[in-house]
């Protein structure tokens, strides 16, 4: 049996659950990042982001010392310095900086309160060679 991508129908949305420790403090650092909440109770959230889709889980292990999970984020191309700019003065802490990183993307990173790592990002500029 082969593989046929074209016979298989396509994926709609695919939404990152991220696990939490917290939920009403997780939904508090989302909400300052601009993130909607569709539904939510102790265990278990649905947020919207710009037409994105996250959704929260509270785990029952310890928590993450540092990026256990994450998602990528890709806003609209020339929209990232304005993002920054509405994060900082929400008081979302920046993890890393906008800058251009060695795999070509413009992006920066915040991490949530339990370490997740929520990256956003462009595609640089480059000319792609190909051997």
């Amino acid at each position: 049996m082969s593989f046929d991508p074209a016979a298989q129908s396509p994926v709609i949305l695919i939404a990152p659950v991220l696990p939490v420790s917290d939920m009403a403090r997780a939904l508090a650092f989302y909400a300052k990042m601009g993130f909607i909440v569709q539904t939510a109770n102790k265990e278990y959230a649905v947020l919207f982001w710009r037409h994105a889709h996250l959704h929260l889980s509270v785990r029952e292990t310890e928590p993450c010392t540092a990026s256990c999970c994450g998602a990528y984020f890709y806003p609209p191309p020339g929209t990232l310095d304005a993002l920054q700019a509405e994060f900082i003065k929400a008081g979302v802490p920046i993890s890393s900086p906008l800058a251009m990183r060695p795999w070509h993307m413009n992006e920066l990173t915040v991490n949530d309160p339990d370490g997740n790592l929520l990256r956003f990002g462009e595609h640089g500029r480059t000319t792609r060679t190909f051997a």
